[in-house]
């Protein structure tokens, strides 16, 4: 089994402190230019020199908080985005492994029950549990492609409302599920992508980042 879920753990560590430092630099920005309001120098020139340089401090402080937000949003999101899609090859290659047909995986008792044609749907389903909570995606394939095979023969002989037919057709479909992992995971991945891409480009936002990514997170 590949550690699929590391990667996405690295990508949203990645993907979150880039948004932190991202909602650091407007919140230094903001401050910065609240300071400079509060510090204006006098008009007429005339002012005590206390007034000037707490005006002049506050000139600087803003002018370096502004460069500072602009460097942030200029370069942090294109570095944050290259080094997600490395992560995403490296998942993409890791899936790749996880979820390809293994002939060493192949139990040849169950394979031998599988071509004979003889189990009812109950047994189908505690064949798929069983692989299931083995991880043997191999056997999880094998085990709904005979099963899709059954449950055609066993609605032309009872109809598609029999139970065993709908049993038949939910194992079809668990191993069907199992095949489109890979794309599946790939584009939860990308939907973590998308969500940083829409913050880092408006800051309100980066405060719903646990609401936006939580669950895909946590399914991953």
């Amino acid at each position: 089994m590949s550690n699929s879920k590391d990667y996405m753990a690295k990508a949203e560590a990645i993907a979150r402190d880039a948004l932190s430092k991202i909602q650091k630099a407007d919140t230094d920005l903001r401050g910065a230019e609240r300071r400079r309001r509060e510090n204006c120098a006098p008009r007429t020139g005339m002012g005590d020199a206390e007034a000037m340089a707490r005006a002049a401090r506050a000139e600087a402080d803003y002018a370096e908080a502004k460069a500072a937000y602009e460097k942030c949003l200029r370069e942090l999101p294109a570095d944050t985005l290259s080094s997600l899609s490395a992560i995403r090859r490296d998942l993409s290659t890791a899936l790749g492994e996880e979820y390809s047909a293994d002939p060493s995986a192949i139990d040849p008792h169950t394979l031998e029950l599988l071509k004979c044609g003889i189990l009812r749907s109950d047994e189908y389903v505690r064949l798929m549990n069983s692989a299931t909570e083995a991880g043997n995606d191999t056997m999880v394939r094998i085990i709904g492609r005979y099963a899709a095979t059954a449950a055609e023969d066993m609605e032309r002989r009872y109809g598609p409302a029999d139970q065993r037919v709908m049993e038949l057709k939910g194992i079809a479909l668990q191993g069907d599920s199992s095949a489109s992992a890979v794309g599946d995971k790939l584009g939860a991945f990308d939907v973590l992508v998308q969500a940083f891409q829409t913050s880092a480009g408006n800051v309100p936002m980066i405060g719903d980042w646990e609401m936006l990514t939580g669950d895909i997170v946590a399914a991953f």
